[in-house]
């Protein structure tokens, strides 16, 4: 009796038929391994401090090496990134689709389309990235690779897309700044709002940029506005993220965006009746 309960249950749930995304939470490469696992993420950490180090030569060897016994992920693009950073953009690009295929069924299939799509751009092959980008859009294996890839094809339109890419944190957050001075781009939103974390930007300064009118229409702007409350709430800026909450439930996508959306909502409602209580047992450093 009560498997027929749970069976009507899972009958009532409103999910829909998607292998991206379930590929991209529940799908994994098999990986194997010809030398001592250990070894292996010794190697990944050395090859990645030397190309934070910008010693690209030696990180390129050391990922090359690794490649040698073991396909994986972060070796493929760390050595393609190590091919971008010593101008041979091409070979990384050919490096890149010849193990695309390999990856495909997992999370990092999508993270090396991202890649190749951004090659594509620094190399101003502006169609092929664009092809690429709009690939990840219509098989939309998160919300934040949507948004992501929609901000790569705004950033194509605009002929922003190689400064971006080839700027630093601060630069891209500074050239999405930018984007939104007059007109909001609420593709960008997210990502300005994981920079602005990134590099600790001033609350108040930060907030400053969404001073113009908010309109929630469409997936892009509620998603943004649902960024953004949680952003707002981690400031302790309560009421703020109340109001920016509230606009982001003036549209869903589907129904598990609206329950998404609903509950980020009664969340913040929770921390805002609390807030006394919450803010005696924050420590701030």
């Amino acid at each position: 009796r009560s498997i027929g309960k749970y069976y009507m249950y899972l009958k009532s749930l409103n999910i829909t038929s998607r292998k991206n995304k379930a590929d991209y939470y529940y799908g994994y490469k098999s990986i194997f391994y010809k030398v001592c696992p250990r070894y292996i993420s010794d190697q990944l950490k050395k090859a990645w401090s030397n190309y934070s180090d910008r010693d690209f030569q030696n990180a390129e060897d050391l990922f090359q090496n690794i490649l040698k016994v073991t396909n994986n992920y972060s070796a493929v693009i760390g050595y393609a990134s190590c091919l971008n950073e010593l101008d041979k953009t091409n070979e990384a690009i050919n490096f890149l689709l010849k193990n695309l295929k390999q990856f495909e069924g997992s999370s990092s299939y999508y993270s090396i389309e991202l890649r190749l799509g951004d090659l594509y751009s620094v190399q101003k092959n502006y169609t092929k990235a664009d092809s690429i980008y709009q690939n990840l859009i219509i098989q939309n294996p998160t919300y934040a690779y949507l948004c992501v890839s929609k901000l790569r094809v705004d950033l194509i339109k605009d002929s922003l897309i190689s400064q971006y890419l080839k700027g630093n944190d601060f630069d891209k957050y500074n050239i999405l700044k930018e984007m939104n001075a007059s007109q909001y781009d609420y593709n960008s939103i997210p990502v300005l709002i994981d920079l602005a974390g990134s590099f600790k930007e001033e609350y108040s300064i930060f907030v400053k940029l969404f001073n113009n009118k908010i309109n929630v229409d469409k997936f892009s702007s509620s998603y943004a506005m649902f960024k953004l409350s949680n952003y707002m709430l981690n400031h302790l800026d309560f009421d703020n993220a109340e109001q920016t909450a509230s606009l982001a439930l003036k549209f869903y996508s589907d129904k598990n965006f609206e329950t998404t959306l609903q509950n980020n909502y009664s969340k913040i409602i929770w921390f805002k009746e609390n807030a006394e209580q919450v803010l005696k047992n924050t420590i701030i450093k």
